[in-house]
């Protein structure tokens, strides 16, 4: 992603939101598990934040209302 254009580096990330979402909702329409919007994000404490909130950003704008970001110690093998 780095050096990447931002328009279209993240748009293989937003296309799967969105085809979760549609998946979800579909579920939920077929009178399976209502969607609530709840995503959970994992990293590790290496991952860089600004890639954590553009990540949160892209999910908003897919349909995804909520998150639980839950952060790895010890990332890359320590």
């Amino acid at each position: 992603v780095v050096g990447s254009d931002p328009k279209t580096a993240l748009q293989p990330l937003n296309d799967a939101l969105e085809s979760r979402v549609k998946i979800l909702k579909a579920i939920s329409d077929a009178g399976g598990a209502p969607f609530d919007g709840n995503l959970m994000v994992i990293a590790d404490e290496d991952t860089p934040y600004d890639l954590v909130s553009t990540s949160l950003l892209s999910a908003g704008r897919a349909g995804f209302s909520s998150y639980r970001l839950i952060v790895r110690r010890g990332g890359h093998g320590k």
